[in-house]
């Protein structure tokens, strides 16, 4: 799992300029500052669930079986917002 990490790593940075550079760019001049604000709001959690996602499954997958462990990641991609929100106050 530590061996693999820099590769899940590399994965998880793979979306931050893609979706993260093209969706505000064209959000900003047609729908305004707030919902290009908003959208990124929704990002930083879409993020935060597909690195725990990309996490678990690299953490998991050496020694589990696949499907148990593609079944753990969506968990913990499911669980990982809510618990931060929970933990960091709901908006």
């Amino acid at each position: 799992a530590i061996a693999s990490a820099p590769a899940a790593m590399g994965g998880v940075l793979l979306a931050l300029p893609i979706t993260g550079n093209v969706l505000p760019a064209f959000t900003l001049p047609r729908h305004g500052a707030v919902a290009t604000a908003r959208l990124l709001a929704g990002f930083v959690h879409g993020q935060i669930g597909f690195f725990a996602f990309v996490l678990t499954l690299v953490s998991t997958l050496p020694w589990m079986h696949a499907a148990l462990a593609f079944m753990s990641a969506v968990t913990a991609a499911t669980l990982a917002p809510w618990l931060l929100r929970r933990r960091c106050g709901s908006r």
